[in-house]
């Protein structure tokens, strides 16, 4: 784990601490793929798309985890 430099502002901390990691691999609305950039300021990751390998910005909440699994569990 990283420690957040003292001049880090708590905005990228907290970005930082539940975007999935660079290299990542993820599933957005446009097929699955892996991370390759991160846009703090919009809230969003970047993707390589496995099918074409074209890039997608995703939000951060439409690639995470628990938005996932909350989405399969409720809407099946």
């Amino acid at each position: 784990m990283l420690l957040p430099s003292k001049y880090e502002h708590p905005l990228y901390q907290q970005f930082q601490a539940s975007a999935p990691a660079i290299g990542s691999r993820v599933t957005t609305p446009e097929g699955d793929g892996r991370v390759v950039a991160h846009s703090v300021p919009k809230d969003s990751v970047v993707v390589r798309l496995d099918a074409d390998g074209s890039r997608c910005s995703c939000s951060r909440a439409s690639v995470c985890a628990p938005r996932q699994a909350h989405d399969a569990h409720y809407n099946p």
